[in-house]
């Protein structure tokens, strides 16, 4: 499902984007798959928001009412005031400071075997420029800055940042630079994409004067519902062979009891072999060049064995249509759109299926070994 974002808004910070008429949209889309009271606590909140950041922070504030959870909005006008000092020194110094920082750094992992997290433009600032509403990439060469619209000398640059702060925000690798700066923390939970960044991030901390905190990664987690996890146990598998089903479905129709083993196969294969094999002595002393045409009959026998191998596969993979279904069932909810859960489905879903005290309980079951990715199954105990 999708909201209807109106084409004059393109390129705006998603944040600043206004909820207008089309909100009625959404919620007739929602109408159908939501119950009543999860439909209402999503309405309420939207009719009371302006923006679509405004009703992601409505959102965050209520589901986590409880939990002491504190919320910044970064376009607010006093931060990007407190902003300023890292802003001038990131614009009125060297410009290209932190795409070089970020680039030498990609290249050393590079020279480990290791692939970086990003690499950013040779002209390219830490910046974006918000012109019209809509956030323009901010280059700099031969002594100015420019964007798709328009260039900017130096002094003009800054004495823009001066009188209108709220116009620069900073991109994706000076954010960490920009947010340890306001708020100074001495650890920092990321997702694994943003792990990646701060691989590549180490001497800017110093350049700006900054601590880097201590990284933690965040939560990895997959929530198995119960028909899910019966499928699972029925055919015992790891969740994580749903990434390819189709390669599941040929391990487990290998192992199924009326399909020849491997050892099977593999005695047809030595038995074929071992029969021309004994041939080749005396055919090459009757004729030598029917060596050859034995080696060519050998290839063709072992390849036809290959091929019925591969039939009979794909038969016991059709005779278990039931199978076939289940697993990619279970593949949609696990993988939806061929990545894992976290990154499509919202905490609606669940919401709307198990008890109000479900959120809580699942921030009491997160698991603490956060070096791999956990399956925790529903309902919670």
């Amino acid at each position: 499902m999708r909201y209807p974002i109106s084409s004059r808004y393109a390129g705006w910070a998603a944040g600043k984007i206004p909820l207008g008429p089309e909100r009625e949209q959404l919620l007739d889309q929602l109408r159908g798959f939501l119950l009543p009271e999860t439909l209402d606590f999503i309405e309420g909140h939207l009719a009371r928001s302006a923006t679509f950041g405004e009703f992601f922070s409505r959102l965050m504030a209520a589901l986590f009412s409880d939990e002491g959870l504190i919320l910044l909005d970064p376009a607010h006008p006093a931060l990007k005031k407190l902003s300023l000092p890292l802003f001038r020194k990131a614009l009125g110094g060297d410009p290209l400071l932190v795409s070089n920082r970020v680039n030498a750094a990609g290249e050393a992992l590079s020279a480990l075997g290791l692939r970086p997290q990003v690499h950013k433009p040779l002209r390219s600032s830490p910046c974006f420029m918000e012109e019209e509403g809509v956030r323009q990439r901010l280059e700099f060469e031969n002594g100015a800055f420019r964007t798709q619209k328009r260039d900017y000398e130096r002094e003009e640059l800054l004495g823009l940042l001066e009188e209108h702060p709220e116009r620069l925000s900073a991109n994706a690798v000076f954010r960490p630079i920009l947010s340890q700066h306001l708020l100074p923390a001495a650890a920092h939970v990321a997702g694994p994409g943003e792990l990646g960044y701060f691989a590549q991030l180490g001497e800017l901390f110093d350049d700006f004067g900054l601590a880097m905190p201590v990284l933690f990664p965040r939560v990895s987690l997959t929530l198995l519902e119960e028909k899910v996890a019966k499928v699972v146990d029925r055919y015992g598998f790891n969740p994580l062979e749903l990434k390819d089903p189709d390669a599941l479905l040929k391990r487990l129709a290998r192992a199924d009891r009326d399909f020849p083993g491997p050892e099977s196969w593999e005695l047809a294969r030595e038995r074929v072999g071992s029969g021309f094999r004994g041939l080749r002595e005396e055919l090459g002393r009757l004729d030598p060049t029917l060596v050859g045409t034995l080696e060519g009959a050998t290839r063709r026998a072992l390849g036809l064995i290959e091929e019925l191998e591969g039939k009979a596969l794909k038969a016991a993979e059709r005779g278990d249509e039931v199978l076939r279904r289940r697993i990619f069932m279970a593949r949609d909810f696990i993988y939806p759109e061929g990545v894992l859960q976290e990154r499509v489905m919202n905490i609606f879903h669940f919401l709307d299926r198990y008890p109000p005290s479900f959120l809580k309980g699942l921030l009491r079951a997160l698991p603490e070994d956060l070096g791999q990715h956990h399956f925790l199954r529903l309902p919670l105990s």
